[in-house]
């Protein structure tokens, strides 16, 4: 678990949390490069990323302390990086990172869910990436269109206008055939267009594990 903002005060904690996971992810995929090359299983991570108030400072018994946070709010994290594995992604952050995060960040929506532990319904981010002709990990212009005809399918499936928000995923499949969100988005609109939701349908998915 890694936390900033905390010992020392830091104005700027979402962006650096977001260019730390980034670069980390980074690290991990060059080294899964590495281990494949040598015939070696590849290594995979998932981070959740959050931001909101914690208990922090040392904790534990006198001869074991420790430097953590407690809380809701770390509890939040950790769901969000243990629903990557049902999205086949990396990184997923709460709609409270992607606004108190600056422009330059890329994001776009996965899912809406209602998890275990939880009852009110959470909108679920993908961290894509970071604007910008001089950062480590820029996007091409094509990864900053495909994002954003992403979210275009997206409003489309929150609308139930499932036909053509299968449309536009299908053109990113093509694009992208390993992208697992549009995967993952286009299944759930096929399964919506065999059996029609409710009208008081809102495009929330409940997970009954956390």
């Amino acid at each position: 678990m890694a936390m900033w903002n905390a010992p020392s005060d830091d104005d700027h904690h979402v962006d650096n949390a977001c260019r730390g996971v980034l670069s980390a992810l980074a690290v991990f995929e060059d080294l899964n490069e590495e281990l494949e090359k040598r015939g070696a299983q590849i290594m995979r991570t998932r981070f959740g990323l959050h931001t909101g108030e914690a208990l922090v400072g040392n904790m534990g018994a006198r001869d074991r302390m420790q430097f953590t946070c407690l809380g809701p709010n770390v509890n939040s994290a950790a769901r969000l990086e243990g629903l990557n594995k049902y999205y086949s992604t990396s990184i997923l952050v709460s709609d409270a990172i992607r606004k108190k995060a600056s422009s330059e960040f890329l994001f776009r929506r996965v899912d809406i869910v209602e998890a275990k532990g939880t009852s009110i319904p959470v909108t679920l981010y993908e961290l894509i990436g970071e604007r910008g002709e001089f950062v480590a990990f820029g996007l091409s212009k094509e990864e900053i269109k495909h994002a954003s005809n992403h979210e275009q399918a997206f409003d489309f499936y929150l609308h139930q206008d499932f036909d053509q928000a299968e449309i536009v995923l299908m053109k990113l499949k093509a694009e992208v055939p390993d992208d697992s969100v549009v995967q993952s988005l286009l299944e759930r609109c096929q399964l919506h267009m065999k059996t029609p939701p409710p009208s008081s349908w809102n495009g929330v998915t409940s997970f009954d594990k956390k």
